[in-house]
C-alpha cells in the first residue's frame, strides 16, 4: 500500500442495488463523502438490482457487477472480484450484507487489504430466525457458522448501525467488542423536501380529499410486521371510516405478497389497504401522511422510521431495540409491543383524534432525527475509520514552524553501487537536514571518493575517514561530531522517501516528550529473489503499524545517545542493544510509521550466506545466543529422531521430514506478510521453494558464524 498517497481508494462491495435501506445508506455516504479524502469503488455481487446506479454513478463513482445468478456462485463471484481487486488495487474493502461480506472478507484475507464490514440488521437474533421463511433450521445455522468463520480471519473492524446490533454481533459472531464501531445510518434531508401536492397523491391512489392517511415504509416481508397494520386496520375503520393504509417498498418475497394480499381480502380491506410496491419520491408521501406507522418486529436502526421523523411525522412503532434508542415513548414518538394489533389500532385511534398531541410528537421528534442523523458527520467519521484502518494520516498538514536543526548521521562500508540513490533521495527531502555527517569505516571501494564527489555539490556533506570502524562505532563517531540535538540515523543501502525526515519531525513536534522515534521501513522487491528474501527474514508490515523498530529510520535526542553510553563497536545487535539500554533507562519511545525507507536486500545466496553469518557471530560476541541461535538449534534437535530412524531403521523417506518442515516454516512466513504479499506465493511453487531454501540457507549461516564466534573470540 502506498502511504503516501492523500486519497484512500476505498472499494465498496454490495449484494446489489435495490430499494433497502443498505443501499440508500451507500449512497448517502458516497454523497457526503470528501473526494480530497476517498476514492471510491462500488462493486455488486448481483446485477438483477440497480435503483441506486444510476444515482451513484451520478456521483462519479463506477459501478462494477460481479454477475453472480445465486448464492452457488459466489465462489466464480470471489474469483472475479479477486482479479478486480488486483487490478484496481483499493486501500480498503468495505462490505455491506451477507453475500459481500463473505466473499469480501475472503478476498481480503487473500490479497492482504483491510476489510470493515457493516451490519445493517440483527440477523442472528431468535426474532431474525423466525422472520426468514426461506431459510430451514440447518441453512440458518449454516449462515451463521460461516459468516463467522470469514469474520474471525477475514475481517479487520465492523461497522453497526446501532448499539444493538453491536451488542448483537459481539454475542452472536463473537467479534472482539473493542472492534465494533457504531454510525447511525444518516439521512440526508436534501431528499425529503415536498415535490408534489397532497392532492396530486390522492389523485394517483384514487383517495378523496379528506381521506386520512396512515403510512408504512419498508419491504413487504414478515420482518417489516406491515400484517399487524393490516389488522389493525379493522378496528381503526370503525372510528375512522375514511382512514387508508398505505405500503411503500418493494414486494419482492411473492410468497409473502400473496398472504398479505389474501389477510386484506379475508378482512374486507381492499378499497382501504394499497400496497404500492417500489416508489421514488417516498418524501412527498411522508410529508402529505398524517400517521406514520411502522409495526417492525426487528431492525438494524430502521431508517425509514427515522426519515419520517425527520420530517415530523408522529410515529407509532414497536418497543423493541434499537427503536427504543431514539424513540422515547410518548416523547416524540408512541411504543407499543409487537405483535399487538388491537394496541396498535388503539394508538392510531387516539392519535387520530388528538391534532395537538400529533403535532407535539411530529416536533419532537423531527428535533431528535435532524441530532442524530445528519450525514456529513456520520460520513466524516466513517471517513477516519478509513484513514485508521488504511494505516495513514490525512490531514492535509501545513508547513512545519520552526523545526529543530538535524544532523542526520550514517556510517558506510563499502556501498559504492548504493550511495549515490541515498544521496539522491536525502537531496529532495521536503525538511532537509541541516547536516549530513558520513562515517566511513575504510571502505576499498570507490565510496569515499563519490561521497567528496557529493561534498562538493553540497556543503552540508561532512566526511569522516576511519580505519575499520564498525555500523556502531562509526555512528557514535558520527554523533560525537555532529553539532545539533536531534540527531536522525539512516545506513547505506537505502532510500528515503521524500517526506522521510519531515514524518519523523513532526511526530516529535506533536509529541515532544518524546525521545526517540522509529521511522518504518520497507524492502526493495524488483526480482523473484528478492520476494523470497523478504519473506524469509524482513519481519511483516501489518496495518497500522511500524515493520520493527529499524535504527536506519529513526531520529533522536543526542541526550538518549550520551546517556546510554553509545552503540555497541559491533557489526550486529548494536542497535538491539542500544535501544535496549534506552527502555532500561525509561527514555520514552514513539513511531512515525509513514516516515518510509526503501532497504536494498542482498542480491544473491552467497551474500545473504556471508551477510548472516557475519550478523550470527556479532551476537555470539553480544552473548545473544539467547534470543537468536538457541531457537533455531532447538528446532533442528526435533528432527534429530527422524535423521536416526532414516540412518538406521529406514525407510529413507523419514527424511522427507526435514524439506516438508522447511516448507512448513516457508508458508508460516508466507501467512505472517499476507497483508504486503497476499497468499498468492503460498501457491507459487517458485516463491514456496526459493523461501525455503532461503530459510535452510540462514539457518546454515547461524551455526556457522556461531562456530566461528567461539573458536576465535572478538
Amino acid at each position: 500500500m502506498d502511504r503516501k498517497k492523500t486519497t484512500i481508494k476505498v472499494l465498496h462491495l454490495i449484494e446489489g442495488l435495490g430499494s433497502g435501506g443498505a443501499e440508500k445508506l451507500l449512497y448517502t455516504n458516497l454523497k457526503y463523502f470528501d473526494t480530497e479524502k476517498v476514492s471510491s469503488e462500488v462493486v455488486t455481487v448481483f446485477s438483477n438490482q440497480d435503483y441506486w446506479k444510476e444515482k451513484i454513478e451520478n456521483l462519479n463513482v463506477p459501478v462494477y457487477a460481479l454477475d453472480c445468478k445465486n448464492y452457488r456462485s459466489i465462489a466464480t463471484g470471489a474469483i472475479r472480484l479477486l482479479r478486480l481487486v488486483q487490478e484496481n488495487k483499493p486501500d480498503l474493502i468495505h462490505t455491506h450484507l451477507w453475500t459481500a461480506n463473505i466473499i469480501g472478507r475472503i478476498v481480503g484475507w487473500w490479497t492482504g487489504i483491510p476489510v470493515l464490514s457493516s451490519i445493517h440488521n440483527p440477523e442472528y437474533e431468535p426474532q431474525a430466525f423466525t422472520s426468514a421463511k426461506s431459510l430451514n433450521s440447518k441453512k440458518l445455522l449454516a449462515t451463521m457458522t460461516l459468516d463467522k468463520w470469514t469474520a474471525g480471519f477475514g475481517c479487520d473492524r465492523m461497522l453497526a448501525v446501532s448499539r444493538y446490533v453491536k451488542e448483537s454481533t459481539h454475542q452472536r459472531l463473537n467479534f472482539p467488542l473493542e472492534k465494533i464501531q457504531v454510525i447511525y445510518n444518516p439521512i440526508d434531508t436534501s431528499d425529503l423536501g415536498r415535490r408534489r401536492s397532497r392532492q396530486a397523491l390522492l389523485n394517483d391512489l384514487q383517495l378523496p380529499p379528506d381521506s386520512i392517511c396512515l403510512l408504512n415504509v419498508g419491504r413487504l416481508a414478515p420482518q417489516k410486521g406491515f400484517i399487524y397494520a393490516v389488522r389493525a386496520m379493522k378496528k381503526v375503520q370503525e372510528h375512522f371510516p375514511n382512514a387508508n393504509l398505505i405500503s411503500i417498498g418493494s414486494q419482492s418475497d411473492k410468497q409473502w405478497l400473496s398472504i398479505v394480499e389474501q389477510e386484506i381480502n379475508n378482512l374486507g380491506l381492499a378499497d382501504v389497504v394499497h400496497l404500492v410496491g417500489e416508489k421514488r419520491g417516498i418524501s412527498d408521501f411522508l410529508h402529505d401522511c398524517d400517521l406514520f406507522v411502522f409495526p417492525s418486529l426487528f431492525e438494524g436502526l430502521g431508517i425509514a422510521l427515522a426519515e419520517a421523523m425527520a420530517i415530523g411525522c408522529a410515529c407509532i412503532t414497536n418497543d423493541i431495540k434499537p427503536l427504543n434508542e431514539f424513540v422515547i415513548k410518548d416523547v416524540n414518538g408512541i411504543l407499543i409491543e409487537p405483535r399487538d394489533p388491537d394496541a396498535l389500532a388503539a394508538a392510531i385511534i387516539d392519535l387520530l383524534g388528538n391534532a395537538k398531541k400529533r403535532d407535539e410528537l411530529g416536533q419532537a421528534a423531527k428535533e431528535t432525527a435532524l441530532n442524530l442523523f445528519q450525514p456529513q458527520p456520520a460520513a466524516d467519521r466513517l471517513v477516519e475509520l478509513y484513514v485508521s484502518m488504511a494505516g495513514r494520516e490525512m490531514d492535509f498538514r501545513s508547513p512545519l514552524i520552526n523545526p529543530p536543526r538535524i544532523s542526520l548521521v550514517i556510517p558506510v562500508l563499502d556501498e559504492a553501487e548504493s550511495i549515490g540513490m541515498l544521496f539522491e533521495s536525502i537531496n529532495i527531502q521536503t525538511l532537509p537536514p541541516d547536516e549530513i555527517i558520513v562515517v566511513d569505516g575504510g571502505s576499498k571501494d570507490a565510496t569515499v571518493l563519490l561521497i567528496e564527489k557529493f561534498a562538493r555539490e553540497n556543503v552540508k556533506i561532512k566526511l569522516i575517514k576511519t580505519d575499520g570502524a564498525t555500523p556502531g562505532k562509526g555512528r557514535n563517531i558520527g554523533i560525537e561530531s555532529a553539532g545539533n540535538d536531534m540527531i536522525a540515523l539512516t545506513d547505506a543501502g537505502t532510500r528515503l522517501e521524500a517526506e522521510w525526515l519531515e514524518e519523523l519531525v513532526r511526530v516529535s513536534a506533536k509529541t515532544p516528550e518524546l525521545d526517540i522515534i522509529f521511522g518504518n521501513y520497507t524492502p526493495v522487491i524488483d526480482k523473484l529473489f528478492e520476494k523470497c528474501s523478504a519473506l524469509s527474514y524482513v519481519p511483516p508490515q501489518n496495518p497500522n503499524e511500524i515493520r520493527g523498530k529499524f535504527v536506519a529510520s529513526c531520529l533522536l535526542k543526542k541526550k538518549v545517545w550520551e546517556s546510554v553510553g553509545g552503540f555497541p563497536d559491533l557489526r550486529a545487535a548494536e542497535d538491539l542493544i542500544f535501544m535496549e539500554k534506552a527502555a532500561k533507562q525509561g527514555f520514552k519511545t514513539g513511531f512515525a510509521p509513514h516516515a518510509m525507507v526503501h532497504s536494498s536486500l542482498r542480491p544473491s545466496i552467497s551474500t545473504t550466506f556471508a551477510k548472516f553469518v557475519l550478523y550470527s557471530k556479532h551476537n555470539v560476541w553480544a552473548g545473544r545466543q539467547w534470543d537468536w541461535h538457541y531457537g533455531i538449534l532447538k528446532q533442528y534437535l526435533l528432527l534429530l529422531p527422524f535423521l536416526i530412524l532414516a540412518a538406521f531403521f529406514g525407510p529413507w523417506w523419514w527424511l522427507a521430514a526435514i524439506p516438508s518442515w522447511l516448507i512448513i516454516r516457508a508458508a508460516k512466513r508466507i501467512l505472517a506478510n499476507r497483508y504486503e504479499f497476499g497468499l498468492g506465493a503460498l501457491f507459487n511453487p517458485l516463491v514456496l521453494f526459493g523461501t525455503a531454501v532461503l530459510v535452510l540457507t540462514i539457518d546454515m549461516a547461524t551455526f556457522v558464524g556461531w562456530v566461528m564466534a567461539l573458536v576465535s573470540k572478538k
